[in-house]
C-alpha cells in the first residue's frame, strides 16, 4: 500500500464526514461526533496494517 493513496483517503474522510451529525446510538453522546466515525476508521485501519504485517503468505 502506498502511503499517499492513504493519506488521500483519510483527508476525503474527515473532509467527507465533518459536521456530520450521526443519528444512531447515542447511549454515549460522544459517538455522535463526526470525529468517532474518523477515529474507529483509523483504529481499524490500524488493525488491518498489523494484520498484514503477521502474513506469513506475504500478500501485501
Amino acid at each position: 500500500m502506498k502511503v499517499d493513496v492513504l493519506e488521500s483517503g483519510k483527508d476525503f474522510l474527515i473532509s467527507y464526514l465533518r459536521d456530520l451529525k450521526v443519528n444512531y446510538e447515542v447511549i454515549h453522546p460522544w459517538r455522535g461526533d463526526w470525529r468517532f466515525v474518523v477515529l474507529h476508521s483509523l483504529r481499524v485501519e490500524n488493525y488491518a496494517r498489523r494484520i498484514i504485517a503477521l502474513d506469513k503468505n506475504h500478500l501485501a
